[in-house]
């Protein structure tokens, strides 16, 4: 389960990125990348944590390990880099 939330994560983090390339001349596409777009900055900005890293840590303290599926996608949405690289790049 854990591994299957990391995909949806990973998808979601994708339509957040380059949702806008994919959205023009599709209104309701383009209004839900406008939200996750929002989402993604409030979450980012603001001390709230993100509902699908909860559920992520949840179902992975109750798998007991992760799977392959889960390592690479968790690689990729929660880099092993410092925090100021991640935010100089998010600022570029």
């Amino acid at each position: 389960m854990a591994a299957c939330i990391s995909v949806i994560h990973l998808a979601w983090i994708v339509l957040v990125i380059f949702g806008a390339m994919w959205t023009r001349g599709r209104p309701l596409w383009t209004a839900m990348h406008l939200l996750a777009l929002v989402w993604g900055i409030v979450v980012e900005v603001g001390p709230w944590p993100c509902p699908l890293t909860l559920a992520e840590e949840h179902f992975a303290v109750r798998a007991m390990s992760g799977g392959y599926i889960e390592h690479c996608v968790n690689a990729v949405v929660y880099p092993n880099m410092p925090e100021w690289v991640v935010a100089t790049c998010l600022n570029a």
